[in-house]
């Protein structure tokens, strides 16, 4: 019994170390994460287009498909110019999500992704914030002219910004809708915001505007379809209004 007790013993020392490394591989610690990210960042600034989707979560490549990423991308490189280099890559988890924040200098200016991961190591998020571009208020917007209230829109509780004239309405309205990609209420690239422009400045001529985050930048693992990317959204932003 002794013999049989203590071959088992050594067996379960062999096979514990086993586990613990199998589960390394399952999970990337902090660093390969960085990695990741700094790797889909390369593979989109060389045009790697098809290899960025493969990095995809099955529910996020769904909607994210390679011809809206190949527009980002040159929407992008249009607006901010040429990519010379990726200068920092840091690494924060929140929510279960691996976010990788990869700056990189282009030719007109910094800018930020933000590439969030799951356990697997593909990946669930993918958009951009500025990385050091303050945003100037057109010279047709007038501050004074109106207010601005934060809002929800729709079950997935996107955050949004109702921009409201002073004074007694009712007033028209209008639903600001994004284009391709994850992006935020304002459709932030660098220092450009079109979205906070054009609420500004029509609510500075008494017409209420509603803008809100994207549903792929906040929640994309609940998209499957066009619909639920875009549309929903949309109904719920105008059912607000009404």
């Amino acid at each position: 019994m002794k013999r049989t007790f203590g071959v088992a013993a050594i067996g379960l020392l062999l096979i514990a170390p086993m586990l613990a490394a199998l589960a390394r591989q399952a999970q990337p610690a902090v660093a390969d994460f960085a990695t990741l990210g700094r790797a889909a960042i390369e593979e989109l600034a060389a045009g790697g287009f098809d290899k960025f989707i493969e990095r995809l979560d099955p529910k996020v490549g769904a909607t994210l498909t390679r011809d809206k990423l190949a527009a980002l991308w040159g929407n992008i490189t249009k607006q901010a110019g040429a990519f010379q280099k990726i200068t920092a890559v840091q690494v924060q988890d929140v929510q279960g999500a691996h976010t990788a924040t990869v700056t990189c200098a282009f030719e007109e200016q910094n800018l930020a992704f933000r590439v969030s991961f799951n356990n697997e190591g593909k990946v669930v998020g993918f958009f951009l914030a500025p990385a050091d571009a303050p945003w100037t208020a057109p010279s047709y917007l007038n501050p004074s002219a109106f207010s601005e209230l934060g809002v929800t829109v729709g079950p997935n509780k996107l955050p949004g910004t109702l921009s409201m004239p002073n004074g007694t309405g009712p007033f028209p309205a209008v639903v600001l809708v994004h284009g391709s990609g994850p992006l935020d209420r304002d459709e932030t690239i660098g220092p450009n915001k079109p979205f906070r422009d054009v609420a500004g400045g029509l609510a500075s001529r008494n017409i209420a505007v509603l803008r809100y985050d994207k549903r792929s930048l906040v929640a994309p693992q609940t998209i499957r379809t066009v619909n639920e990317e875009v549309v929903e959204d949309a109904k719920a932003a105008i059912g607000l209004l009404t």
